[in-house]
């Protein structure tokens, strides 16, 4: 045994080390997890690592009631006497989700008394209950596990909506009285979500467990129900990268570009202790940074905010960060500073690159979605009789599609070709998309002209739009001053960019065809163009910005 430098002397007087557990128990050791939310995160960690196929969490604010159920393999007497001799040394395997040995005793301060029934496989059913306001008052606090004749009734109306597990639990765990405290006890039943998906939905994968089942009852009986996967990334996979920084190890960036979800994409990007199963969110971690100054950086800070901006999902696992407690952030230390110094380098090298291609890509799906809804509201309007006039009674040619070379070209240089494909934006009744009809033999390359949107980026050009005459398209320059004020861009951009976008699609359809009307070859368009540009600033600056 390895002697101390500093020898106990013969002369002194040995004391034990004791305090007041209860206190302990109730105020540090409890309070490591601040909210009701972490406190239903942690049983439901319990229940995973205790290998449940199903968890049930119901939170009843009527009746100030959560129950947590599971199928997993119950808590047998010999387990209960371990957790209660191991707060803050956890007695679960490597890989399990729980690390501190805390989560068990998170609920008793949020509650009046919190009561955990158990029936394990091939033993006796078992109950143990805690009343927070007793065990803060014992010196040693003792807490008795009782056998039980028959299993206790899972209280309703929780029970009518756990399912299953109604009848088929292992574990039950009653919160009742929770303190009503708004700060601590309000829970966002999608916070919650977020929050096991977050820190579990690893741990759920790994562990076999299918679902984690979320009922949340408001004070006024309005019911929300929830269902949290396990972690599965459905992106497609971009490289892996992986850097070696003695300063916090090695560093796996495992990402996917998000996939878009009813037209968003809104990926989630976690980080965890390399071999963890127990993540942490980008959020946090940005938080974090703030916090520490890290975002005076400009390469951690953009690598950050990309990060967070919903385009990319996946998990980076830093070898030597240390998880704090509640499991809701790292340690702050030297391992996590260099942790932001690898992203910088990762951002510099791999990162800035991929997300300027995906948002380009969701630029893209948004410009064609907002000038479809522009052409539908544009040609919905034209169909009142008031507005018959304003339509231009021509055909144009249906034309090969094609792109303005967005660069100058010296005399004689080849056009500029590109890979990159043309958003075109039609109405959703386009003819050109509808089935053959006959053809007029007087005009037999013809089709009835409707307008259609075209989106390019073309830096330096002085005019908003272009206007391509045989393919009747009115091609747009996204970069124009103009619709970079309607479309903000940065990560700043949201619904109401998308509402400004479609009104000056509109107005300028408007115009177009009021224009359109009075020429007859493209030469007439272009000596009367001046009438759509002249008006555009003052619709952009003095109607659309103003109103919004």
């Amino acid at each position: 045994m390895a002697q101390s430098k500093h020898p106990v002397n013969s002369r002194g007087t040995q004391h034990s080390i004791r305090g007041h557990f209860g206190r302990l128990l109730f105020g540090t050791v409890a309070d490591k997890y601040h909210k009701l939310s972490e406190a239903v995160v942690e049983l439901a960690q319990n229940s995973i690592d205790a290998g449940a196929k199903e968890v049930f969490a119901g939170i009843d604010f009527q009746r100030s009631r959560v129950v947590v159920l599971d199928n997993g393999s119950g808590i047998t007497e010999e387990t209960f006497g371990k957790i209660f001799v191991s707060v803050g040394y956890s007695l679960k395997a490597p890989g399990s989700a729980g690390r501190f040995g805390f989560g068990f005793f998170s609920p008793v301060n949020k509650c009046d008394e919190y009561t955990v029934s158990t029936r394990p496989k091939g033993g006796d059913i078992l109950q143990c209950a805690m009343v927070g306001k007793e065990i803060r008052e014992q010196y040693d606090p003792v807490i008795e596990v009782v056998p039980l004749d028959a299993a206790p009734a899972i209280p309703q109306p929780l029970a009518a909506h756990a399912g299953a597990l109604a009848k088929g639990w292992r574990t039950m765990s009653v919160l009742e009285g929770v303190i009503r405290d708004r700060t601590i006890s309000t829970i966002n039943i999608d916070e919650l979500v977020q929050q096991i998906s977050v820190k579990l939905g690893q741990a759920m994968a790994k562990r076999g467990t299918k679902k984690v089942h979320l009922v949340v009852t408001d004070k006024q009986g309005k019911v929300e129900r929830r269902e949290v996967n396990p972690l599965h990334f459905t992106g497609d996979p971009l490289p892996l990268v992986s850097y070696d920084e003695p300063g916090c190890g090695k560093v796996v960036f495992q990402l996917y570009r998000a996939s878009r979800v009813g037209g968003v994409t809104k990926g989630l990007v976690r980080l965890a202790r390399l071999g963890d199963v127990s993540h942490i969110a980008m959020r946090s971690f940005y938080t974090q940074a703030m916090g520490s100054g890290w975002l005076n950086d400009k390469a951690t800070k953009e690598a950050l905010d990309a990060l967070a901006s919903g385009y990319f999902e996946g998990v980076i696992e830093i070898e030597n960060v240390t998880l704090e407690t509640g499991r809701n952030v790292f340690n702050l230390d030297d391992a996590v500073s260099y942790t932001y110094l690898v992203i910088g380098q990762w951002w510099t090298e791999h990162g800035k690159a991929l997300f300027n291609e995906a948002r380009e890509e969701r630029q893209s799906h948004n410009n064609h979605a907002n000038g479809t809804h522009a052409l539908d509201l544009l040609y919905s309007g034209l169909a009142n009789p008031w507005a018959e006039d304003l339509m231009p009674e021509f055909e144009a040619p249906v034309a090969v599609e094609t792109r303005p070379d967005p660069e100058p070209r010296e005399e004689g240089e080849e056009p500029r070709r590109t890979n990159k494909k043309r958003v075109i934006a039609r109405h959703p009744r386009d003819p050109r998309d509808a089935p053959p009809r006959p053809q007029d033999p007087r005009n037999p390359n013809k089709a009835p002209a409707r307008l259609q949107f075209a989106f390019d980026r073309v830096p330096g050009q002085s005019e908003l739009f272009m206007f391509d005459w045989p393919n009747f398209t009115c091609a747009v320059n996204i970069a124009h001053p103009l619709w970079e004020a309607c479309d903000e861009d940065g990560g700043k951009r949201t619904p109401r960019h998308d509402k400004q976008v479609i009104q000056l699609l509109c107005f300028l359809g408007y115009k177009l065809f009021s224009v359109l009307r009075r020429c007859s070859d493209p030469s007439e368009f272009d000596s009367l163009r001046w009438i759509i540009d002249q008006d555009l600033p003052w619709y952009v600056n003095g109607i659309i910005l103003l109103r919004d």
